[in-house]
């Protein structure tokens, strides 16, 4: 059976989104998505995620990911792991975005 991996998130950007290029010039832009969620039963969690973009949608994501900003974020989860120069195994889930887009609850709520 195939899994769905698949993420749709809408939060605001903790600071503007940093873009740099690997050694063959692919783009890569990266920043802090802070979101919440209602809990059932009442009250809400904060949560922040890291968000990866990369190739020709890198320059548009730092564009849009400003600091304070609310944004969309569809794309993928995906997990790293590395050892660090001391021998810790370290690990990291972020999402790997496919677009990043302005959003406006408004009219998010208007449209349901």
């Amino acid at each position: 059976m195939k899994e769905i991996n698949r993420v749709i998130l809408t939060g605001e950007v903790v600071a503007d989104a940093v873009l740099g290029y690997t050694a063959r010039g692919t783009g890569v832009a990266t920043f802090t998505l802070a979101f919440v969620t209602e809990r059932h039963g009442g009250g809400e969690q904060k949560g922040r995620v890291d968000v990866v973009c990369m190739g020709d949608a890198a320059a548009g994501c730092a564009a849009v990911a400003r600091r304070a900003e609310r944004v969309k974020v569809e794309g993928h989860l995906q997990q790293r792991s590395w050892k660090t120069a001391e021998g810790f195994q370290k690990s990291k889930t972020e999402i790997m975005a496919h677009t990043v887009e302005p959003f406006k609850a408004d009219a998010a709520q208007a449209s349901q």
